[in-house]
C-alpha cells in the first residue's frame, strides 16, 4: 500500500513537472525568436551563465541552506543582470565577440569556482554540478513546479501582448527611436527573458536552459517565413521537446533533463535545416526548368 502511494505521489508530481518544462519551453522559444531577430543570441547566452554567481550569491546569504523558488529567481536574476551589464560595459572599449567572451569566462568561472568552495562547506544545500549544469527536472518538488508554471504564464502572456511592437521595433526601428518605444521594450524584454532563465535554471541547467530559447526559434525559421508563423511554430516546438525530455529523465534518471532536451532540439534542427535545403534545391530545379523551356520557346 505504501508503495502503491509514493507511486502514485512520483506520477503527479511528473505530470506536474511536465506542465511546467511545456509551458516554460513554450515561453521560451517566443522569446527566442525575438532574441534571433534582435541579434541577442550571445547575450542570453551570457545572462545564463550569470545566473549561476546569482544563485550561490542567495545561498550564502541564506546561511547554506537550499533556497526557496522566490530566492532561485532573484539572485539568477540579479546575477544575469549585473553580468550582462558587464558585458555592455566592456563593449565600450572592446570589441563584440571579446566582451562576449570575457563575461562568459568570467561568470562560468566565478560560478564553477563558488560551487566548488561552497560544497566543501558543511551544511550547504547545494545539487551536483550534474543537475545544476545540465537540468534534472523529473526531480523537482512540487513548489517549484508550481513556481516554474505562473512564471512562465506570465511571462509568454506579457510576450504575447508586447509581440506586435516588438516586431514593429525590429522592423522599423528608426521609427521606434523616434517615438521613444525601443528602450522601454527592450528593458521590458530582458526581463522577461531574464525572469524566465532564473526559474529554467533548476530544470534545465545553467548551461542548456539557454539552448531552450535559442533552438525552437532556429528550427521554426525552417519552417516558415512570417513572423507570427515562426512564433507558433516556435511554441509548438518549444512546448513538445521539453515535455519529451521530462519523460526520458523520469524513466531513465541517469539522463538529465536539460541535455536530453538540448540533443532532441538539435536532432530536429537538423531535419528541419535538411528538408529546407531540400525544398531549396527542388525549387531551383524547378525555376531553371521553367526558364529552359521559356528559352526553348523562343528558340
Amino acid at each position: 500500500m505504501g508503495e502503491l502511494v509514493a507511486y502514485e505521489a512520483w506520477h503527479w508530481n511528473v505530470v506536474w513537472v511536465l506542465l511546467a518544462m511545456a509551458i516554460m519551453g513554450s515561453a521560451a522559444a517566443v522569446l527566442g525568436c525575438f532574441s534571433v531577430w534582435m541579434r541577442l543570441g550571445l547575450s542570453a547566452d551570457v545572462a545564463a551563465h550569470g545566473t549561476l554567481p546569482g544563485l550561490l550569491l542567495v545561498v550564502a546569504l541564506l546561511g547554506g541552506a537550499a533556497p526557496s523558488p522566490l530566492w532561485v529567481l532573484l539572485g539568477g536574476m540579479v546575477g544575469a543582470s549585473l553580468t550582462l551589464w558587464f558585458l555592455h560595459w566592456m563593449r565600450r572599449s572592446n570589441s563584440g565577440d571579446a566582451a562576449m567572451a570575457v563575461a562568459l569566462s568570467l561568470s562560468f568561472g566565478a560560478g564553477l569556482g563558488t560551487l566548488s568552495w561552497m560544497q566543501q562547506l558543511p551544511g550547504t544545500m547545494l545539487p551536483g554540478l550534474g543537475q545544476l549544469f545540465f537540468g534534472f527536472a523529473a526531480g523537482m518538488p512540487l513548489s517549484e513546479a508550481l513556481w516554474l508554471i505562473g512564471v512562465s504564464v506570465v511571462v509568454l502572456v506579457w510576450t504575447v501582448l508586447l509581440a506586435p511592437r516588438l516586431a514593429s521595433v525590429i522592423h522599423n526601428s528608426q521609427a521606434a527611436q523616434l517615438l521613444g518605444e525601443g528602450a522601454w521594450l527592450r528593458l521590458v524584454f530582458f526581463a522577461l527573458l531574464l525572469a524566465l532563465i532564473a526559474m529554467g535554471v533548476r530544470a534545465a541547467g545553467v548551461v542548456m536552459v539557454v539552448g531552450l530559447v535559442l533552438f525552437p526559434a532556429a528550427t521554426a525559421r525552417c519552417w516558415h517565413w512570417h513572423w507570427r508563423a515562426q512564433l507558433r511554430w516556435a511554441a509548438l516546438i518549444g512546448a513538445i521537446v521539453p515535455a519529451v525530455a521530462v519523460l526520458l529523465s523520469a524513466a531513465v534518471p541517469a539522463v538529465p533533463t536539460g541535455a536530453s532536451a538540448v540533443c532532441l532540439h538539435a536532432l530536429l534542427l537538423t531535419l528541419s535545416l535538411t528538408y529546407c535545403w531540400g525544398t531549396a534545391r527542388s525549387a531551383h530545379g524547378t525555376d531553371a526548368r521553367r526558364r529552359n523551356d521559356n528559352v526553348e520557346r523562343l528558340a
